[in-house]
């Protein structure tokens, strides 16, 4: 009989109480974050970090930016900018935007490389509000379509501040890496938006990105020309160190987020190069057809972040990040680079903390910081 009434309570226990041991990866608890993990779920079986970086995509994550169709109803810059901007409302689902393009002979006057194989018109998202006080470019991630959900909050969050802003679409007719490219591309339209949506002004400029988007706008902010004025930049898990980044890419057997995050890049870079598996140490080392502008000894931001203005640069970094991985942040650390960190993991985690949009677009508009901030030198690390 005992023996029997264990049997049945072990029964119950597993029909009406599985939830006091299943693998938890949602937490119903309002003060902890939506992916804490159950106590099943922790160490390398956490599944936080994965899920932070899936849902900042979105509804996107199962579309390859590189299959989407051109956009449709574009107009030039020129006609956009002297159209009547209605007045900004409160909304939570905030402005559209609008398809615009720049002419390629227009947008590489001043600019002395010309890759003449490439696409050299530039298609972006515009976002206008009356009397800029500001215009913004937002660079996306390689996940992440021009008109992402992610990118409208961070428009919003600039318009709110009187910030014009505009996010470039990656050139996907480039058959390789060359961020430096899409930064310069960023720069032109920017030349473009000053001119002919802020005539008669002199408004600040600012560069915001994510990910690949965050390395090119910290090459766009390092190679903005003075005639652009003070500039401004703030980013997200952007990639620092090349080799460090592809080597753990290229690497195996890590925790169940970094291991699924690797897997869904592989996505990623076989709808970009139409090719699987990809290694990313030979994407990096294989010059695209068209030519490369970027450098991978100079270009890199492990290399330069330190030399330059600091105080440019707002470099934000989640708690963990499962696809670029730690190792590429250890040469700025000790140094005492001024990183920003957040309480989120996940590579660029903004659904799991939605203060970062504010946050980060403050530190690209908000007053300049009263102290000068520098970096030890590089064969003095900072203990």
């Amino acid at each position: 009989m005992l023996l029997g009434a264990a049997r049945c309570g072990c029964w119950l226990l597993l029909l009406a109480g599985c939830s006091a041991v299943e693998p938890r990866a949602v937490s119903p608890d309002l003060s902890e974050p939506v992916f804490a993990s159950g106590w099943l779920l922790q160490g390398s079986l956490s599944v936080e970090a994965g899920l932070c970086s899936l849902a900042t995509v979105g509804l996107d994550v199962t579309v390859l930016p590189a299959e989407l169709p051109p956009p449709q109803n574009t107009r030039p810059v020129g006609l956009a900018c002297p159209d009547a901007v209605a007045p900004l409302l409160p909304s939570l689902t905030g402005s559209p935007g609008e398809w615009v393009w720049l002419d390629g002979a227009t947008a590489w006057a001043e600019e002395p490389v010309r890759v003449d194989a490439r696409q050299t018109d530039v298609l972006a998202v515009l976002y206008r509000v009356p009397e800029p006080r500001g215009i913004a470019i937002l660079f996306a991630g390689l996940a992440m379509p021009a008109d992402a959900e992610v990118m409208r909050r961070f428009a919003d969050a600039l318009a709110r501040r009187g910030w014009l802003s505009a996010v470039v679409l990656r050139d996907d007719s480039i058959s390789g890496f060359d961020p430096r490219w899409e930064a310069h591309r960023g720069l032109a339209l920017a030349r473009e938006l000053r001119r002919l949506c802020a005539a008669g002004r002199e408004p600040a400029l600012a560069f915001l990105g994510v990910s690949m988007g965050g390395l090119e706008a910290l090459l766009a902010g390092r190679d903005a020309p003075a005639s652009l004025g003070p500039v401004r930049v703030a980013v997200l898990d952007p990639v620092l160190d090349f080799r460090a980044v592809a080597s753990h890419l290229d690497s195996f057997f890590h925790d169940v987020s970094t291991d699924a995050m690797q897997t869904y890049f592989q996505r990623i870079m076989a709808g970009r190069y139409r090719m699987a598996p990809v290694r990313f140490a030979d994407v990096l080392t294989r010059a695209p057809p068209s030519g490369r502008m970027t450098s991978l000894e100079r270009d890199e931001p492990t290399r330069w972040l330190c030399e330059g203005p600091v105080d440019r640069y707002r470099v934000f970094l989640s708690r963990l990040d499962p696809v670029l991985g730690d190792a590429q942040r250890a040469s700025l650390e000790a140094r005492g680079f001024p990183f920003r960190r957040t309480a989120a993991a996940g590579h660029v985690p903004l659904a799991c903390d939605l203060s970062l949009f504010d946050a980060m677009v403050e530190a690209a508009t908000g007053p300049p910081p009263s102290d000068t901030v520098r970096c030890s030198s590089a064969s003095q690390p900072r203990g």
